[in-house]
């Protein structure tokens, strides 16, 4: 799930850098704010079990 997130952001990238499709880049966005979700999410989980373990 995430992998495949950071994979489209890193071809969008290539796409504006090396192909000079610009538009790309709004397209990466979406897919990068997911993956920031995605850490917070796994981050906020650790930190519960960690208080459950308390």
């Amino acid at each position: 799930m995430w992998t495949a997130r950071l994979v489209r952001a890193g071809e969008r990238y290539e796409q504006a850098v090396f192909g000079g499709d610009v538009k790309s880049l709004d397209e990466a966005e979406p897919d990068l704010a997911a993956l920031e979700a995605d850490v917070v999410l796994a981050r906020a989980r650790i930190l519960h079990a960690r208080f459950l373990a308390w």
